[in-house]
């Protein structure tokens, strides 16, 4: 059961991950001088330059830290639940 706690997690960062990376630039962009004025002028700059690939930048990374934070998760869940059953 934790291996599907693993691969629902895998299937959620697939489908926000280009809106996470949007985010992400955003947030460090220099508040001085901005190169991006929101969310969808981030997009089409992003995909302008680095084209649909530059929304998933760092995939590889995040989905090796969440597949496995996410087996511990829903098997530290299965383990309390069980255990306050009796």
């Amino acid at each position: 059961m934790p291996i599907t706690g693993g691969l629902a997690g895998g299937k959620f960062w697939l489908s926000v991950y280009p809106t996470d990376v949007i985010k992400s630039v955003i947030q460090v962009d220099d508040y001085k001088n901005p190169k991006f004025s929101g969310f969808a002028d981030a997009f089409k700059k992003i995909v302008a330059s680095e084209g649909v690939k530059g929304l998933h930048k760092g995939f590889g990374s995040a989905m090796a830290r969440s597949v496995p934070a996410n087996v511990a998760c829903l098997l530290a869940y299965e383990m309390i639940t069980r255990s306050s059953l009796g």
